[in-house]
């Protein structure tokens, strides 16, 4: 709560239920918590004047096959976290294409469309059900229907409540180059998680400003697509001139042979657990 907190603008209202005790679900945390800062971004941009955003999580009996979501989900125990706002809500088209990777209703150069197919993404790997409901100028409600984890071992807790890698990069410092606004919160948040401290730059020409400072700059994030197409690859190679044998860590959501640079390119979206693996294998083709 503390993190949408200092996300979020003051005329945003922050509403959450405390944590369910001894309810728990099967999945990776650290893609819940993208998920759950995704709508929590789609939906104050839902609010440019303010409003509520609520979160909950409650368990639900579904005691007949029940239609209310994207697929009929059979009877079981479940938890379902639901994510409110007050905001201008979908039209009827943007409803029907809420899913579709790259379909986005906002403007801009800064939008990549990939929240909520992400979100629907990670319900689907989670064998969870997803549903939207809402009404144009009085805001919507997104569920997520997560299948209840039964029979937890919980002397397990301490170690399933650990990061999902092994080892923290404590002291370094990360340059994260995206242009869109979301993404870079996202992938800012994973990297601090990772221990790493980040500058962040919304474009080519602000990250090369940074690294004109002469930090000590041990890794590089970047989107391939920045100001023009492969943009990103041409400050990567730069960085590596400036930084050789420093991590060079490439992220798209479209796929480019990046083989004759030898940069290892990450595939959006991803969680906490795969950037941390991608950035082990980048600085281990850096050492080569």
């Amino acid at each position: 709560c503390q993190l949408l907190s200092s996300s979020l603008p003051a005329s945003i209202e922050l509403e959450y239920t405390p944590e369910l005790p001894n309810i728990f679900v099967h999945v990776d945390s650290a893609h819940l918590e993208s998920v759950l800062i995704n709508l929590a971004l789609n939906a104050k941009d839902a609010m440019p004047d303010g409003g509520l955003l609520s979160f909950t999580a409650e368990t639900e009996t579904v005691d007949t096959p029940s239609n209310d979501y994207d697929e009929t989900v059979p009877a079981g125990t479940y938890v379902r976290i639901e994510v409110k706002d007050t905001g201008r809500g979908f039209s009827e088209k943007a409803l029907q294409k809420a899913f579709e990777p790259f379909y986005t209703t906002k403007t801009g150069p800064n939008n990549s469309g990939l929240g909520l197919s992400m979100v629907y993404g990670f319900v689907k790997q989670s064998q969870g059900y997803i549903a939207i409901i809402s009404t144009p100028q009085k805001g919507s409600t997104i569920k997520l229907l997560l299948p209840m984890a039964k029979n937890v071992d919980t002397t397990l807790l301490a170690v399933a409540n650990t990061p999902a890698v092994a080892e923290k990069r404590e002291g370094e410092l990360a340059l994260l180059v995206e242009d869109n606004d979301d993404v870079r919160h996202v992938v800012r948040e994973q990297l601090i998680g990772l221990g790493f401290s980040v500058l962040e730059a919304a474009d080519a020409d602000e990250a090369r400003k940074l690294m004109n400072l002469d930090l000590k700059i041990d890794v590089l994030v970047s989107d391939i697509m920045l100001e023009s197409a492969e943009e990103g690859i041409l400050l990567a190679i730069q960085f590596r001139e400036k930084y050789p044998y420093h991590a060079i860590l490439l992220i798209s959501g479209n796929t480019f042979n990046l083989k004759d640079e030898k940069f290892h390119l990450l595939k959006k979206p991803f969680d906490q657990k795969e950037l941390y693996l991608a950035l082990m294998q980048a600085q281990q083709e850096a050492n080569q």
